[in-house]
């Protein structure tokens, strides 16, 4: 009651900042928009994280928007084909753990990684392009995924890693914002901002990134994604509609699409049916990768 309380406080605050004060509502928003409200770890998942390979890896960011150490915290179980599990905005590593056990069950080499202003790595604040360089630089330790599997943000992040050079042969995407745009008209919505003040942060984002937002748009990846792809969503999603599925779906070539009920954003990535849809579909094939390796 009390969070929703001051909830309203500020987005009445915000768009009273809007009316007096335009540009500083601008710069308002643009920090907002950049600063993660970081998740507690699961503290059920401490056991699993501290049997993971834990790395402090250095890192240079080319999108980096505070003094923070240059660093992040990768993770990594077993021997195998590498599997790279990406969390969403606010997210970190412990969450994908779910997910992460039957893989390592499975024979494959699990990676995770907290993302810059997440978890346990440095920062308060960070952004998409950031983060798909820490995607791209683990990529040059590991070489080429087996699969990525990405969670709301991650898997955008993941696709326009993909874009910019990351070797995959299988992307999963679960609950993953496919427009710029559209991750704009939410974040409106949720801090209360209008038509001006996202127009300030989309040219920023633009500026910023050196890219129109659509280039770094997964829906406008999609078409020349070569890996195979498997999207799930869930159709009681609130953070991000379904129908965005909908739309990837159609654009990726070759795609396979899940719908979910009743599960959500968040729990959609720990319940156990979902979990062996994303194993089964990695395990295609998997028999003839282990051959192959073999037979290097």
């Amino acid at each position: 009651m009390l969070s929703q309380f001051i909830i309203k406080i500020f987005r009445t605050a915000f768009k009273l900042t809007e009316m007096i004060a335009p540009p500083l509502a601008g710069r308002w928003a643009i920090r907002l928009f950049f600063t993660p409200e970081k998740s507690r770890r699961p503290r059920q998942e401490d056991p699993f994280l501290k049997s993971a390979q834990r790395q402090k890896v250095l890192f240079r960011s080319n999108f980096k928007l505070d003094d923070s150490d240059d660093y992040y915290i990768r993770y990594s179980w077993g021997d195998g084909p590498p599997v790279l599990l990406v969390h969403g905005w606010g997210g970190n590593a412990a969450q994908m753990a779910p997910l992460a056990k039957p893989l390592l069950d499975a024979g494959y080499r699990v990676i995770a990684f907290d993302a810059p202003a997440h978890g346990d790595s440095p920062g308060k604040r960070t952004n998409m392009l950031e983060i798909a360089q820490v995607v791209e630089d683990i990529s040059l330790h590991v070489g080429e995924f087996y699969a990525i599997v990405g969670h709301s943000l991650g898997g955008a992040v993941a696709g326009y890693a993909i874009s910019q050079g990351v070797r995959v042969q299988k992307l999963v995407t679960i609950g993953a914002p496919v427009s710029v745009g559209l991750i704009f008209a939410e974040f409106a919505r949720q801090i209360n901002a209008g038509p001006e003040t996202i127009s300030r942060l989309s040219r920023f984002v633009e500026s910023f990134g050196g890219k129109k937002s659509e280039e770094i748009s997964l829906v406008h990846i999609a078409p020349r994604l070569r890996a195979q792809g498997l999207i799930i969503h869930d159709k009681d999603d609130r953070e991000i509609h379904y129908t965005q599925a909908l739309e990837l779906f159609r654009e990726w070539p070759g795609s396979e699409l899940l719908l979910t009920e009743g599960l959500g954003h968040r729990r959609i990535i720990k319940d156990p049916q979902v979990v062996a849809e994303v194993l089964k579909f990695v395990n295609l094939g998997y028999k003839e990768v282990l051959m192959s390796n073999s037979a290097s």
